[in-house]
């Protein structure tokens, strides 16, 4: 059963935007939500993520807090392998017990994909869109989304196939106009 304080939804959207293959990616993040947010950018290389080798880690600021409407650009690097989520005072540091989206973007090379997907396998606490120009978009906008969109709570299965993976920027394909969407801050 869905936690009352979950039913109440918001909206904050992301959108990404690398000026080249292999340069930094620019996220430009939107509060879309009723309230102010606390966006969250957590490496998982060599962690949950097992990359290790080529991933970069995100040294820069972390974003600062988003009133209703407001927008900010930061700036990942080619090759990181990370989360970015909205902080409400229950998340750990790199989403721990909360809905994530994750990125991989380092492994855009001539044969693999960049990839993203949203994750509730922790716990669902937010909506998500992602969508990427030339790519399929992910939503999730309850507890019970299904494995199309993302990985349901508690289910680390992969939901037998990684069906919720996107992978786009193969080769000379650029991963960019991406839009990340967070519902239910």
């Amino acid at each position: 059963m869905l936690n009352m304080r979950f039913a109440q939804f918001s909206f904050f959207t992301l959108s990404l935007s690398p000026l080249l293959v292999l340069a930094d990616h620019q996220f430009t993040l939107t509060n879309r939500c009723g309230n102010t947010i606390t966006p969250v950018i957590a490496d998982t290389r060599c962690g949950y993520s097992p990359r290790c080798d080529g991933a970069a880690s995100y040294t820069s600021a972390q974003p600062s807090q988003m009133a209703s409407g407001a927008s900010q650009t930061v700036t990942v690097p080619s090759n990181w392998v990370g989360r970015i989520f909205a902080q409400n005072g229950s998340c750990g540091p790199k989403g721990e017990d909360c809905s994530v989206t994750e990125f991989n973007l380092d492994s855009g090379d001539a044969f693999t994909p960049q990839s993203y997907d949203i994750s509730n396998i922790q716990g669902f606490t937010q909506s998500f869109q992602i969508g990427a120009a030339g790519c399929e978009t992910v939503t999730c906008t309850s507890a019970d989304c299904g494995c199309k969109n993302a990985y349901p709570v508690g289910d680390i299965s992969g939901c037998g196939n990684d069906s919720p993976v996107r992978g786009c920027g193969a080769g000379n394909v650029a991963f960019s106009g991406k839009t990340l969407s967070f519902t239910g801050s």
